[in-house]
């Protein structure tokens, strides 16, 4: 039987409506973890850096679906908490194709731009060659992977988070196909993954908007409308800070890198990149799981049901720091073969990569605890918390102590940072719950 929003929700009830969001994201987060595995395998360590270093590329102008995913889910799920059905849809439709143009926009800036930034990243000789022959491909599927973020916590609003992870798991399974064929079989190289990705993502960004255009069960469809500019700010302000994260994040990651090629070269940006897999697809839990819940969140928002909020998060508290101790365990025990499934093939990068990811991991204790607490405020609607939250997590935080660190204890202090990050936000989500406990009554 589907669960509906304004139930009440027990431990059991909670985790079967969060379960699909959070398999959405660890698929979504497998993408490139795919690539990586096939490219860092069969192409080569030139190109697998190549790849992480273009990361940034290709998140930096999605950021505008993760605001207003996360900010657009808030509005919609307020509006329907509110009994106000046909204002959700004119909403919900009205985001989905601000962020189709706005893609297509972004889509002829990058390709433009796509060069000047390998060359920022002081990629030169092979490693410029595999960028850009991997860049311009994975751009062109700019726009679907746009509505695939879009449509991450829509899903969830939707009161259909199952029909996501379907859309999610065929999506997964033809990038993971496709990359064996193109890359073992036919040899295609780097061009090949990147021309997996953009198909596997015109499948699991285009094909939904077909499932809401047609008559459906959820609680939402594509519907006419026009622009409404104050929905259109609401949303971006709710979702200000997942926008933050992931610009800060591939800011980050570029920093990260830069510092990286100094102190050690493409080894070292091949050595982060494992992070990267690593640490996404951890996350992707934490991100999945506050995806969600944050549907829950606001519909009882704007339904006034303060102890429904209270129950909610006192249980996601629980699920999620006990998740996150796992996670770490996991993570920590089992570091030498997690890295040693990308890079075994070279043993002085191996060894290094493994050593650096049990510093890394560590983070894993606090990161969904403050993944958690930005995505709470955004689903009461307030973006400037969530936005304070996010913003000391990474541009201070991670950002202060990537630069900071290194001067003092050497190449331990690139994979330090993001420790001393997380501990740091801890404090800073703690007071953000204290002090607005009776002004939302949770």
């Amino acid at each position: 039987m589907a669960i509906k929003l304004s139930e009440h929700f027990t431990y059991g009830k909670l985790v079967r409506y969060v379960i699909p969001s959070i398999w959405m994201m660890i698929i979504m987060s497998i993408y490139y973890v795919v690539d990586g595995y096939f490219v860092s395998n069969y192409v080569g360590k030139i190109a697998f850096a190549a790849v992480n270093v273009l990361t940034p590329a290709i998140v930096i102008p999605s950021s505008v679906a993760f605001m207003l995913s996360a900010g657009g889910a808030a509005v919609v799920a307020t509006t329907m908490g509110e009994g106000r059905r046909d204002d959700a849809n004119r909403y919900f439709s009205m985001l989905l194709y601000v962020v189709i143009g706005f893609g297509a926009v972004m889509t002829l800036l990058s390709e433009w731009s796509l060069p000047y930034f390998l060359h920022f990243m002081e990629a030169d000789g092979d490693l410029f060659t595999a960028g850009m022959e991997y860049g311009w491909i994975c751009l062109l599927g700019l726009i679907p992977f746009m509505l695939q973020v879009m449509l991450q916590a829509l899903w969830s609003t939707a009161e259909k988070p199952q029909y996501g992870l379907y859309m999610t798991v065929a999506a997964g399974v033809t990038n993971l196909v496709l990359d064996y064929v193109f890359i073992v079989i036919w040899g295609w190289g780097i061009i090949g993954a990147a021309i997996a990705s953009v198909l596997s993502q015109v499948l699991g960004g285009l094909l939904p908007l077909v499932y809401f255009y047609l008559p459906n069960g959820s609680a939402l469809r594509l519907v006419t409308t026009a622009i409404e500019w104050p929905i259109i700010m609401k949303a971006a302000t709710n979702g200000f800070s997942e926008m933050l994260t992931s610009i800060s994040a591939s800011i980050l990651g570029i920093l990260y890198n830069l510092q990286l090629m100094s102190y050690i070269g493409a080894d070292g940006v091949a050595a982060y990149g494992v992070m990267l897999y690593a640490n996404g697809t951890f996350e992707s839990i934490y991100f999945g799981y506050g995806m969600g819940a944050s549907a829950i969140i606001s519909y009882h928002f704007g339904a006034r049901n303060a102890s429904e909020l209270h129950n909610v998060l006192m249980k996601s508290l629980v699920l999620v720091g006990g998740g996150s101790l796992v996670m770490t365990a996991i993570a920590y025990s089992g570091a030498g073969w997690l890295t040693y499934y990308f890079v075994g093939y070279d043993e002085a990068l191996w060894q290094m990569t493994k050593e650096a990811f049990r510093i890394y991991c560590l983070s894993f204790i606090l990161a969904g605890i403050n993944g958690f607490a930005s995505a709470f405020f955004t689903a009461l609607n307030n973006g400037r918390i969530s936005a304070v939250i996010s913003m000391s997590r990474i541009l201070i935080f991670q950002v202060g102590s990537v630069l900071v660190l290194p001067m003092l204890i050497g190449m331990d202090g690139i994979w330090w940072s993001v420790v001393i990050a997380e501990v740091a936000t801890f404090f800073v989500a703690v007071w953000y719950w204290k002090a607005n406990q009776s002004r939302y009554g949770y």
